[in-house]
């Protein structure tokens, strides 16, 4: 890119020496630019894995609880047909 941005300088009638440096001053404020960005874009990488890693943790939560209410309602439909069973043998009786 510096080449190009010297030779656009020069093309105008810039001095060469100035559009020299010009075209590094350029470059060099181009590439702490981009250092800035992949030092966010790498600390933006890091907060996601640990997102990742806790939802992780959420997920396996979530199937435990899962589980559990399955077994609940299991359990509470076994009650309710005991009950209705005991409640229509007494009445029958």
């Amino acid at each position: 890119m510096e080449i190009e941005v010297y030779e656009a300088f020069t093309s105008v009638g810039i001095n060469p020496e100035v559009a020299k440096k010009a075209a590094a001053a350029l470059n060099e404020a181009r590439g702490g630019e981009l250092s800035r960005i992949e030092s966010r874009l790498d600390k933006i990488d890091q907060r996601m894995d640990k997102i990742e890693i806790r939802m992780g943790g959420v997920d396996s939560r979530l199937a435990k609880l899962e589980t559990s209410i399955s077994l609940i309602v299991w359990m509470v439909g076994v009650s309710i047909a005991i009950s209705l069973g005991l409640l229509g043998k007494a009445l029958l009786h």
